[in-house]
């Protein structure tokens, strides 16, 4: 049985701060979960908000070394619950099964992207350091490709065509990778 108490040696900034880590990690993940599960913008807002208080409250009961991020949702789900019982005459709402369906969808997907998002990084880390400089140059925000191009000193048709060919690279080395995850 794993323990799920705080160890006597950690202190409470400790806890905090391993808190604060997990919490980050997911936020994105956890949101987008939500917000599949409700219509309204300031809705999955407040439940997002409900649930990180829960988190925190029932961190000492998370259990350490497993998906914090799969927890996260599962309280986010039932916090979801909990905001609609409590606002269930106020306007129309999904129906249970609606929502069962939606969330179990919502998970599922938003494991797949976790498991891409893990292939990427690899896969990022597998290119030689200009390839990835010039990748990670490429996405930046604000940033377009004719600058990219004047900075490699490439054409921009150069530059796209480079782009291409590096990104099918990424692309076949990602399913690949995934290919991995999936075999037993």
């Amino acid at each position: 049985m794993t323990d799920r108490t705080q160890p006597p040696h950690e202190t409470s900034d400790e806890r905090t701060k391993q808190f604060v880590k997990l919490l980050a990690a997911c936020d994105r993940r956890l949101y987008a979960y939500v917000m599949s599960l409700v219509v309204n913008l300031e809705d999955a807002d407040e439940i997002v908000q409900n649930t990180k208080l829960k988190l925190w409250e029932q961190f000492d009961r998370f259990e350490r070394g497993t998906d914090f991020a799969a927890w996260a949702c599962t309280v986010g789900y039932y916090e979801m619950l909990s905001f609609r019982n409590a606002r269930a005459g106020e306007r129309e709402q999904f129906g249970e099964a609606f929502v069962q369906a939606v969330a179990a969808q919502a998970a599922e997907v938003a494991d797949t992207q976790d498991a891409r998002r893990r292939a990427l990084s690899v896969c990022l880390e597998k290119l030689d350091a200009a390839t990835r400089a010039f990748v990670l140059r490429s996405y930046t925000a604000g940033v377009q490709i004719k600058d990219v191009a004047a900075e490699i000193g490439r054409s921009v048709t150069a530059t796209y065509q480079y782009l291409w060919r590096t990104r099918k690279r990424l692309h076949d080395c990602v399913e690949q990778e995934l290919r991995k995850e999936d075999q037993p």
